[in-house]
């Protein structure tokens, strides 16, 4: 991997929404939708290639972002598991030496901090890289383009990609971000009620 080699993004956002009650991709998140301000934050990261998955509600949400710089893929089987989901977004990869960037639409996480794992990432060569705070993995993961193969034959029953990243512990950089976001996961109302509060009372600094 070069000092300039990309990465592309891929935004998980089919799945069901069950716990929250509603669409989650729709949720108002700073005057926009949480899609739509999770695709400018990783705009502003300064990755180019955004493929977004959709899966339930795929219409309601398409409709919200098909005027956006991105490419949207449907994942038909997203009932079966998150890993339908990520392996339907990497076929849609255009680039085919691009480094793999995951994040799911409920963890809404600022630009800088996208921007800081992904200059780490780069800088260090690394296989597997992602945020840690206090102590605390979080997201998003990037995955060298090496991995992108056993990326594409992950499976609900082994773990989804926590089956790479066991494999290779000892390969993963995490890059310490001093901001309690980089562990929000937003799948309920109460979950969604707290992140706004995480972000809130966190001033957005570079």
């Amino acid at each position: 991997m070069t000092k300039d080699s990309p990465i592309t993004s891929i935004l998980l956002a089919a799945g069901i929404s069950s716990r929250m009650g509603s669409i989650k991709a729709l949720l108002p998140w700073e005057n926009k939708t949480l899609i739509e301000w999770q695709i400018e934050k990783i705009q502003e990261s300064g990755i180019q290639e955004i493929i977004v998955v959709l899966g339930s509600n795929a219409e309601k949400i398409k409709n919200k972002i098909k005027n956006l710089d991105i490419s949207i893929v449907l994942n038909p089987d997203y009932e079966k598991g998150k890993t339908t989901t990520i392996k339907k977004g990497l076929s849609g990869v255009k680039n085919t030496e691009s480094d793999i960037m995951l994040l799911a639409v409920d963890q809404p996480r600022h630009g800088w901090i996208l921007k800081k794992v992904i200059d780490d990432h780069i800088k260090n060569q690394t296989l597997i890289s992602c945020p840690i705070n206090k102590g605390s993995k979080g997201h998003p993961i990037i995955f060298q383009n090496q991995l992108r193969k056993e990326l594409l034959e992950i499976e609900e029953k082994t773990q989804g990609i926590r089956k790479i990243t066991t494999k290779y512990s000892t390969s993963v950089n995490t890059i310490e971000i001093d901001s309690d976001t980089v562990n929000i996961d937003i799948n309920t109302p109460e979950e969604y009620q707290e992140a706004i509060k995480i972000f809130s009372r966190e001033i957005n600094f570079e």
